[in-house]
C-alpha cells in the first residue's frame, strides 16, 4: 500500500460525517488544499465552494487572522460534512487547546509553535505539526516529529526569511529521503503554486495571505485563480 493510500485510511474515522462530494475530494491521488486564516462564515463557504479540502481557523490572539471561539464554533458547525476543519494554535496552554477542540468541534489541531514531539501527543483529534524550514531544521528533527503526528506542515519562518526562501525550501525538501506526506506553505500564490506543486508533489498545499485582499479577508478572485492554476497541472 502506498503512503497516499495509507494516509487516506488514517482519515477514514471521520469520513462518515462527510458528504459524498467531500469523500471524492479525498481520493488518494488528489492534492489537498488547506485555506488558512478563515475568519468569517462567508469566506468559509466561498472556500468550500471553490474546492478547499481543509479550512484553518487561527485561535492565536496576536495573529491578524485570529478568530473568536464563538465565531469559530459557528463556522465549523456551518461547514460540517463539507470540509475538514483545523484549529491552529501556537504555544498555548494544553487545557485551552483541548477545550477548543471539544467546544468548537475541530477535525484536526495544528500546533504552530515550539511544541516538542511528546507535547503533540494525547489530543482527541489528529495533529498537524508545523515546522519552519530554516537552517535549524534537519532530517533528524523531522524524524522525531513524524512518528508523533498525523501530518507535518512545512512553512516559512515568521521572521527573517530571505527572498530566496521558496527556492531554498524546495531544494531542502527535495534532498530529504522518504518524507512523510506533508502540507507545504509559505508565500504561495496563484502565480507560483503550480510549479511548486509539480516539483514537490506534497500531500497538501496550505495558503493564507496569497488569497487575501487584507489579513483575514479572502479575495474570491484570488481563490478562484489559485484553484484554477492547480487544476491546470
Amino acid at each position: 500500500m502506498n503512503k497516499r493510500n495509507l494516509q487516506t485510511q488514517k482519515l477514514s474515522p471521520q469520513s462518515s460525517v462527510l458528504s459524498p462530494e467531500m469523500s471524492s475530494v479525498l481520493s488518494p491521488q488528489s492534492l489537498r488544499v488547506k485555506i488558512c486564516g478563515i475568519t468569517n462564515l462567508s469566506d468559509a463557504e466561498m472556500a468550500v465552494a471553490a474546492g478547499a479540502d481543509f479550512l484553518g481557523l487561527i485561535l492565536v490572539p496576536e495573529s491578524p487572522r485570529s478568530v473568536r471561539v464563538e465565531t469559530a464554533r459557528e463556522i465549523v458547525r456551518s461547514v460540517a460534512g463539507k470540509v475538514r476543519t483545523v484549529g491552529v494554535f501556537r504555544n498555548q496552554a494544553r487545557d485551552f487547546v483541548t477545550e477548543c477542540i471539544g467546544s468548537i468541534g475541530f477535525d484536526y489541531v495544528q500546533l504552530h509553535g515550539c511544541e516538542t514531539p511528546d507535547e503533540c501527543l494525547g489530543f482527541s483529534v489528529p495533529v498537524i505539526k508545523a515546522l519552519e524550514i530554516s537552517p535549524k531544521l534537519t532530517a533528524d528533527v523531522i524524524e522525531l516529529y513524524r512518528a508523533k503526528v498525523e501530518f507535518l506542515l512545512f512553512d516559512r519562518p515568521k521572521h527573517g526569511a530571505s527572498p530566496e526562501w521558496l527556492a531554498q525550501a524546495m531544494d531542502f525538501l527535495g534532498k530529504q529521503n522518504e518524507l512523510p506526506d506533508y502540507f507545504f506553505a509559505g508565500g504561495l500564490t496563484a502565480e507560483n503554486v503550480k510549479p511548486v506543486a509539480e516539483r514537490l508533489n506534497p500531500f497538501g498545499i496550505d495558503v493564507a495571505s496569497g488569497v487575501e485582499k487584507a489579513p483575514g479577508m479572502k479575495d474570491k478572485r484570488k481563490v478562484k485563480a489559485f484553484f484554477f492554476n492547480l487544476q491546470s497541472r
